[in-house]
């Protein structure tokens, strides 16, 4: 597919299920999208390592990690925890990024009344950090 698309997104569900190990395989670059919850962190974690020693021994396919929905953006707690959070995946080699994308009080207004939050203020700025990250992979 690559001469003829830039980009080819194939979404998954979440898991260590056939389809999505398979996409892992096929892949150039690995975004895994996680909500900011121990258990969704150490998983995450956890399904890296295995997917890797056992379908890519001795690669470092690169692996971008987007928290996504941090609740409380600037406060102390939620920024320890994603310093925690950070360390543990940073620790799996294939790792290359991790951005967090928050969700405050008025974007869950915002988005509970139907407004459209992708294509303005800080919400849009976050995800234009994504695509700027993402253009040094490629």
């Amino acid at each position: 597919l690559s001469p003829h698309y830039d980009y080819v997104l194939l979404d998954t569900a979440p898991g260590r299920n056939f389809i999505a190990i398979s996409n892992l395989i096929l892949s150039h670059l690995v975004i895994v999208v996680l909500r900011p919850t121990d258990y969704a962190v150490f998983g995450t974690k956890s399904m890296l390592e295995d997917v890797y020693q056992k379908t890519k021994p001795g690669t470092l396919l690169p692996c971008l990690i987007v928290l996504n929905q941090v609740p409380c953006p600037g406060s102390r707690q939620m920024e320890a925890r994603e310093e925690k959070w950070k360390r543990l995946l940073a620790s799996v080699p294939q790792v290359k990024d991790f951005l967090v994308v928050p969700f405050s009080q008025e974007t869950a207004l915002d988005v509970a009344l139907g407004k459209m939050v992708f294509s303005q203020g800080d919400f849009k700025d976050h995800i234009d950090t994504i695509y700027r990250r993402l253009d040094q992979f490629f």
